[in-house]
């Protein structure tokens, strides 16, 4: 009897382990940056790039070149504005918890000289609806004779 007890807990535990939500883990499926311009604009031919890695700092896991970089007004971040781009997913078989504490970095381009101030967030988004969010405050990128430059240091991590 004893037998029959033990293989009957072996095949509930059987049984458990191959539920999706078990065995499967949450995969990166997209993600986003979103940022709110705040005293200073970002002009239309000025090109956004942001990268975003694993908390070791190697892992890529998402980013976007020159976007938001066009002829037309519709790329010009006024102040006090919102603005959401889409990036791309460099891996898409990152887990969540591979994923938490990520960090990230925003950098620009201008057309000649543009200074921006903003705030902004990257959200990764996870099957089953899990998201992680990491912000930065009080950004100033100031781009003069058309060079790239970035945020210092990654944002997040925490």
């Amino acid at each position: 009897m004893t037998t029959l007890k033990f293989l009957a807990g072996l095949v509930v535990c059987a049984t458990l382990l191959m539920k999706p939500g078990l065995v499967h883990a949450q995969l990166l499926t997209r993600a986003e940056f979103f940022s709110k311009t705040a005293g200073d604009d970002k002009d239309h031919d000025t090109g956004v790039w942001v990268k975003v890695v694993a908390a070791d700092g190697k892992t890529k896991l998402a980013d976007i070149a020159n976007a938001a970089n066009s002829s037309g007004e519709s790329t010009h971040y006024n102040d006090n504005t919102s603005h959401t781009i889409k990036l791309t997913v460099d891996n898409g078989r990152a887990t969540r918890h591979e994923c938490e504490k990520f960090k990230f970095k925003v950098g620009i381009k201008a057309n000649g000289n543009d200074n921006w101030k903003f705030s902004a967030r990257v959200t990764l988004y996870f099957e089953k609806g899990k998201t992680l969010v990491e912000h930065i405050t009080n950004a100033d990128l100031n781009s003069r004779g058309s060079t790239y430059v970035e945020t210092p240091k990654w944002a997040g991590g925490k």
